[in-house]
C-alpha cells in the first residue's frame, strides 16, 4: 500500500460521472416527521486512473412542523466510504467512516412559480469519526503514523427553491 503513484495536480472535482441511488422514508404523526434514507454512490475511475471510494450513507431525521412556514429538528447520519485507489493500488489514509449529528431548521418565507423559496440552517458535530492511518517510517528511520483528518464541527445556510410539478389526469376514455 502506498499514498499515490504520482505527484498530484490541481484536481476541481473528481473528473468523471458519478453515480448516486438511494430510497426515502417519510411517516408523519400530527406536527412531527420522521424520515429515514438510505443512498449508494458509485465514483468509476477518471482519466487519470483514479478513482474515489464508492460511499454508502444511512440517514434518520426528526422534524417538528408547527406550522407550514417553519421547521426544526434534529437529524444523524453514517457514512462509510471505501479506499480510494490511483492506477490501481489502494490509498492507505483514504476513506473510512464518519457519523455526525445536526440540529437544523427551515423557515419558507414565499411562494412563487409553483413553488417555495425557504432558508436552511444547520449546526452539527460528528459524533464518531474512522480517522485511518498508516505507519510510516521516515528519511531517518523514526517511525510515525500519517493520519486523515477529521471535518470537526459545521454550519451551513443556504437558501433553497423547491419545485413540485403534480401531473393529474382528468376524465376518462
Amino acid at each position: 500500500m502506498y499514498l499515490i503513484s504520482q505527484p498530484s495536480g490541481l484536481q476541481l472535482g473528481k473528473g468523471t460521472a458519478t453515480f448516486r441511488g438511494g430510497l426515502l422514508y417519510s411517516q408523519r404523526w400530527k406536527d412531527w416527521w420522521f424520515h429515514g434514507m438510505a443512498v449508494y454512490e458509485v465514483n468509476p475511475e477518471n482519466s487519470d486512473r483514479y478513482a474515489f471510494g464508492d460511499s454508502a450513507l444511512a440517514a434518520v431525521a426528526l422534524h417538528y412542523t408547527p406550522n407550514y412556514n417553519l421547521m426544526v429538528g434534529v437529524e444523524m447520519d453514517a457514512a462509510y466510504t471505501e479506499k480510494s485507489s490511483d492506477d490501481g493500488f489502494m490509498i492507505g489514509n483514504s476513506g473510512g467512516t464518519q457519523s455526525n449529528l445536526a440540529f437544523v431548521t427551515d423557515y419558507r418565507f414565499m411562494n412563487a412559480f409553483g413553488g417555495n423559496f425557504k432558508v436552511r440552517s444547520s449546526v452539527g458535530l460528528p459524533i464518531y469519526e474512522d480517522l485511518n492511518y498508516m505507519n510510516v517510517v521516515n528519511a531517518r528511520g523514526q517511525p510515525f503514523q500519517q493520519v486523515q483528518l477529521g471535518n470537526g464541527f459545521f454550519a451551513k445556510a443556504n437558501s433553497i427553491y423547491f419545485f413540485v410539478q403534480v401531473i393529474s389526469r382528468c376524465g376518462g376514455r
